[in-house]
């Protein structure tokens, strides 16, 4: 594999890597945004969030061309796309320097997985306290029903207690 091949794969891992760390940095906007339930906000981190998707995509895609165009068969596409297989298909020396890239986006993936159920998790809860305010300005709150937020373990002990 020539050197100039390796070092376009070297070069486009760490764009990858740049990318997923813009993806974390979005991530944590779009919690400020949710927290202060700025919509527009949100609208423009759905945006930017599938805008970095398909930059990433479209450099696993560039990836697998170049393996290609060296007569590497990897059997792989964008969604199957995998490091570990790449690096199996390097020559040795390359999948070297590629190895710390390689256990940086482990760490990378399970931040972005993390943040991702962390933002579903507060919009799950203000949309469950929402439904719950809703409920009691339209008289139909029931005091009796299960709800594990702390929103409306507060609603319910408010109007248990008169608090």
């Amino acid at each position: 594999m020539e050197a100039s091949i390796c070092k376009e794969i070297i070069s486009l891992f760490k764009e990858k890597r740049n990318l997923f760390l813009n993806l974390i940095d979005i991530l944590d906007e779009e919690k400020k945004s949710i927290i202060s339930i700025d919509i527009d906000q949100l609208w423009h981190f759905t945006k930017e969030k599938n805008l970095k998707t398909k930059e990433i995509e479209k450099i696993r895609e560039t990836i697998l061309e170049i393996l290609s165009d060296s007569s590497i068969n990897h059997g792989m596409d964008k969604n199957t796309f995998s490091m570990v297989s790449v690096l199996d298909n390097l020559p040795t020396q390359i999948a070297r320097i590629l190895e710390p890239l390689r256990i940086e986006f482990l760490t990378l993936t399970q931040e972005i997985t993390s943040r991702v159920k962390d933002n579903q998790v507060f919009i799950n809860e203000y949309l469950k306290t929402m439904d719950d305010v809703t409920s009691i300005i339209m008289g139909t709150y029931n005091q009796n029903k299960k709800s594990n937020t702390y929103s409306s373990r507060c609603m319910s002990n408010y109007l248990q207690n008169g608090v």
